[in-house]
């Protein structure tokens, strides 16, 4: 884990009486998974297992230079890797999930099915699209989006998320946190500021 070193005066660590009236009247939370639902992020730790780790690591610093879009960054780790079900069941056995502090679990069995470009994740803005049409489809008003990275913080807009909390509790990333209606170190922030409601 990154230590972080809060000190931007952009980063909001308190919530505003908008942003808790906001979180407070949400229908559903929507959570990142890799460094924000789990404390590690998992392409990166499968990809190790199946040798292909220096490969993928690669292709990883040219999409955080902002070379690569978001989807083909994706993709081309995805088809390095190719992980199959079985390979995936293997890693498992030997790696249990790293869970946030303060996450229920909510794992299911599932494999890998290959990369489907027309997931709504499966490319930048994806987030936003996604929340939307989980509004839509679920008869939702407002949802919350909470994440560590900038698709999370893409997911605020309209018709999308009505609020971004930032999470630093496993990677800090100022350029995230200062985005973020409210940024949290931890899990229990949110779930105590719903607490005492």
């Amino acid at each position: 884990m990154q230590a972080a070193n809060v000190n931007s005066d952009l980063v909001k660590r308190e919530p505003s009486p908008d942003v808790l009236s906001t979180i407070r009247a949400a229908d559903a939370f929507c959570f990142d998974v890799d460094s924000t639902f789990c404390k590690d992020e998992s392409i990166d730790e499968i990809a190790a297992f199946l040798g292909v780790g220096d490969e993928v690591a690669a292709l990883t610093a040219r999409a955080m230079g902002g070379t690569v879009l978001f989807q083909d960054a994706l993709r081309d780790r995805l088809e390095v890797m190719k992980p199959s079900a079985s390979d995936i069941k293997k890693y498992l056995a030997s790696h249990p999930p790293l869970i946030s502090p303060g996450i229920n679990e909510l794992l299911k069995d599932g494999s890998y099915a290959g990369f489907d470009p027309a997931e709504f994740t499966s490319h930048s803005g994806g987030k936003a699209e996604a929340v939307v049409h989980i509004k839509k489809n679920w008869g939702l008003n407002k949802i919350i989006m909470v994440g560590d990275g900038a698709t999370d913080a893409e997911a605020k807009q309209p018709g999308g998320a009505d609020a971004f909390v930032g999470y630093g509790g496993t990677v800090y990333r100022e350029n995230i946190a200062e985005r973020a209606d409210w940024y949290v170190m931890r899990i229990e922030e949110i779930t105590n500021a719903l607490k005492f409601y």
